[in-house]
Parts: C-alpha cells; sequence; structure tokens
C-alpha cells in the first residue's frame, strides 16, 4: 500500500538553520527572494557536494528571517525566478560533508 506524503510544512529559514535535522526527508514551503547562482557540475568535488551524479542550479532562497543555499534540477529552470519572490516547495538533503541545504521540487508560485 502507497501512503501519500503528508502535507508540507510552512517553515522560516531560520527555522531550518536552527534544527536542519529537525526537517530531513519531510516536505517544507518555503517563501522568500531566489537569487539565482548558476549551474553546479556533475563532479564529485564541486564544493555543494551532493549525493548524486545529475546536475543542479544553485540559488539562495532569502526571507525576513535568514538566506539559505537551494537547488533544483535544471527541469524547474530557477533562474526564471531571478530576484523574484517565490514560494517553493522542497526538502532538506545533508551533503556529502554533513552540511544541509534545502533542495527544491517545485515552485508553487512567484511574484
Amino acid at each position: 500500500m502507497i501512503t501519500p506524503m503528508s502535507k508540507p510544512i510552512i517553515v522560516k529559514v531560520k527555522e531550518i538553520k536552527e534544527a536542519p535535522s529537525n526537517y530531513l526527508g519531510k516536505e517544507l514551503v518555503l517563501e522568500g527572494e531566489l537569487n539565482y547562482l548558476g549551474s553546479s557540475p556533475k563532479e564529485e568535488n564541486f564544493s555543494i557536494n551532493m549525493p548524486s551524479d545529475r546536475e543542479y542550479e544553485v540559488c539562495t532562497i532569502k526571507d525576513d528571517t535568514g538566506v539559505i543555499l537551494a537547488l533544483a534540477l535544471p527541469e524547474l529552470e530557477i533562474e526564471r525566478y531571478e530576484n523574484k519572490k517565490v514560494r517553493v516547495k522542497g526538502i532538506i538533503k545533508k551533503t556529502n560533508h554533513n552540511h544541509y541545504m534545502f533542495k527544491i521540487i517545485e515552485i508553487l508560485e512567484s511574484s
């Protein structure tokens, strides 16, 4: 039997940064301004060092409580949302260096 994912949790950047391990594997909704940083190569030695062989688009999301590094698959075309306020759904991932980052899985809205 397949169980649907629970409803995403609406969070602020500060909440994620204070206790990222509390959010591992949970769907989150985050609102803030997106600043596009560029594409990451598929190399093991790239600075974000995500455990994957996929290329990612990298950005930051800034809300009234702080800034968080985020990534998304190229299909989401996050560069289109540069300097726009966005509402995104994603999950917290742990990197190979025991850091946490927000992986965007869906753009819910932008303005």
